[in-house]
């Protein structure tokens, strides 16, 4: 029960804009980050399987990310990501998409391809992760 309230109370911190990077590591990797603050010595990358970015434009960098996380829901994705891409007074090249997939075993990953391919003025990056869920003790 312990680790699901200190869940709720980052969630809620990371929402408020009110956690400092040390904190956020620790909660998404599970280990104290190092006590030097040199990040840049550790590499948190081997929970990241793949990442493949589209459209990606260096000179007009996006104003904000749209993250969404997915699991072998590849029809509720198409949903959303039109949701997304059909929003008004936005324009596609002021945000950029993240799709966050847990190792989906559907057709997730062609999706994105797809869904890319035909939005090219959008940043899209797609990391497939493969990480265990986890689930609080009562």
């Amino acid at each position: 029960m312990y680790n699901f309230l200190k869940t709720l109370r980052v969630i809620y911190r990371i929402e408020q804009d009110n956690i400092s990077y040390p904190e956020l590591i620790e909660f998404l990797y599970g280990e104290i980050p190092p006590e030097d603050h040199n990040f840049l010595l550790y590499n948190y990358a081997p929970h990241i399987e793949n990442v493949l970015i589209f459209g990606l434009n260096e000179k007009n960098p996006p104003l904000f990310s749209v993250i969404i996380p997915t699991y072998n829901r590849h029809k509720l994705l198409v949903k959303t990501l039109n949701s997304v891409i059909s929003q008004n007074n936005i324009y596609r090249t002021e945000f950029e998409l993240m799709i966050v997939d847990n190792g989906s075993k559907d057709e997730t990953e062609k999706v994105v391809k797809n869904f890319a391919n035909q939005n090219r003025k959008t940043n899209i990056i797609y990391v497939k992760l493969r990480l265990l869920t986890a689930t609080p003790r009562l």
